[in-house]
């Protein structure tokens, strides 16, 4: 059994976050703040960013071909069975920010 807790700091909303329980990836994406994700325009793919704490792995939505990203909630425990891509950093160069 899985757990992902829904990341709210992009909301202004005033909603408490949601907290749900799944037991396979294709649970996981049927979640509807998951899913509301993919229909949006550009929409890439959904990535795990498994180099982060183990009781608090993100899970991110990636647009335009994974140049951009939100974080859009944060999986407890192992994820090593879900079937979703590791998600990459940026090759960031200090003249990217500095045009």
């Amino acid at each position: 059994m899985y757990k992902i807790i829904e990341n709210k700091v992009h909301s202004s909303t005033g909603l408490e976050a949601e907290c749900i329980e799944f037991t396979t990836t294709k649970e996981l994406l049927k979640i509807n703040f998951i899913k509301s994700h993919s229909r949006q325009e550009g929409f890439y793919r959904y990535s795990i960013n498994r180099s982060s704490l183990p009781s608090r792995i993100p899970l991110l939505a990636e647009y335009n071909g994974g140049e951009k990203w939100l974080v859009i909630g944060f999986l407890d425990g192992d994820t090593g069975a879900l079937n979703i891509p590791d998600w990459k950093s940026p090759d960031f160069s200090v003249g990217t920010f500095f045009k």
